[in-house]
């Protein structure tokens, strides 16, 4: 058993503060622990191409709808896409028809208006949609029957810019783009409840360049329910998952089945960080339910130009790698169906669209 000694952040700043104002911050504030509980390495290995291969059954959208998708959620007969060029930036679809029946969320700053979808979620009662703009750092909330603005809108200017959000019961949880802090807590009216820190699969003393350390452990974020009493953080450039027990403070991590290669440098004399073409990609996307961790991996690499993943590596939430399939063309994002009996993902091809699949029955 390990222990690690971790702090809690409280981003005061109006401002998204810099590394050395935030360390400065995480130094006066209270100190947690988080114990890692178990490290798991015995995921078999063997060809990607050994997945079996699940087929799309059905596509929302058509050639001249979409540009970008961001995320979508289903809820009662509808579900709602984001996509971050267009404008509006969000759209509703029945998914016993297939039709589009709304739209909503114009491009813009002002009240009601998204410059950057970066991530959708649901309020507790279905009722409201929220879109959680990345550039403006705010989260603002739209009804989900007719995607028209609410009013409400949560102001996240002093927390920091964050990866994504989910609703957390009364509260949020989100990742953070931070170095040091793996997630947050975050209240109703946009502040830090609690910052948890994990040790980092690259930190120090692998990396100690602080951009180099935010850029590698960037991550995806996913529960296993609406009340969330555990959180899966799956790594975008490290074949890895930390599977976080928010009660009792501790987390498992998982090495998945694929080995990615990191390829990096720092550039003189300015000492920046870069990536080279050679470094793959680990987890694009993750969703889950109260018992399955589904992550999408990508493993292609970045001179390839390829922006999706179609391998769909399943966990438990002790941690074990239940096995993989594959989806029959590359996604973008990860969502649970309601039913929890398929996956939603955004596509490229044939053309940008939601796509359905279901879930190979011993998955489920």
């Amino acid at each position: 058993m390990l222990t690690l000694i971790c702090t809690v952040a409280l981003f005061l700043a109006p401002r998204v503060p810099s590394y050395e104002q935030a360390r400065e911050d995480q130094a006066k504030s209270t100190t947690i622990r988080l114990r890692l509980v178990a490290e798991i390495r015995d995921a078999g290995k063997r060809p990607l191409s050994a997945a079996p291969v699940v087929k799309t059954s059905t596509f929302f959208g058509d050639a001249d709808l979409f540009s970008r998708l961001t995320g979508a959620v289903e809820r009662d007969g509808a579900l709602i896409v984001g996509d971050s060029r267009t404008s509006p930036h969000l759209f509703r679809f029945s998914t016993k028809s297939g039709a589009l029946t709304h739209s909503g969320a114009r491009q813009g700053r002002g009240p009601g208006e998204v410059v950057y979808p970066a991530s959708l979620l649901l309020s507790p009662d279905g009722t409201e949609v929220g879109v959680f703009d990345f550039n403006l750092r705010r989260l603002l909330w739209f009804s989900a029957a007719s995607l028209k603005s609410t009013g409400r809108i949560l102001s996240l200017g002093d927390v920091g810019s964050l990866a994504g959000i989910l609703h957390n019961g009364s509260d949020f949880l989100a990742n953070p783009i931070s170095p040091d802090v793996s997630l947050v807590k975050i209240r109703a009216n946009g502040t830090v409840s609690v910052s948890y820190s994990l040790q980092l699969p690259f930190g120090p003393p692998q990396v100690s360049d602080l951009t180099a350390r935010r850029l590698l452990n960037v991550s995806v974020l996913s529960t296993d329910s609406p009340l969330a009493s555990k959180a899966v953080l799956a790594y975008q450039m490290i074949g890895a998952l930390d599977i976080v027990d928010l009660a009792s403070r501790t987390f498992v991590r998982v090495h998945g089945p694929r080995p990615v290669k990191v390829a990096f440098r720092f550039v003189p004399p300015s000492g920046r960080f870069k990536w080279e073409d050679e470094s793959e990609n680990a987890y694009v996307g993750v969703a889950s339910t109260p018992t399955r961790i589904y992550a999408l991996f990508s493993g292609s690499r970045d001179d390839e130009r390829r922006y999706g993943a179609r391998y769909v590596h399943v966990f438990d939430w002790q941690g074990r790698f239940l096995g993989e399939f594959s989806l029959d063309r590359d996604a973008s994002f990860l969502a649970v169906t309601q039913d929890q009996l398929g996956l939603l993902f955004g596509t490229d091809t044939p053309f940008p669209s939601v796509a359905r699949a279901l879930i190979p029955h011993q998955y489920r």
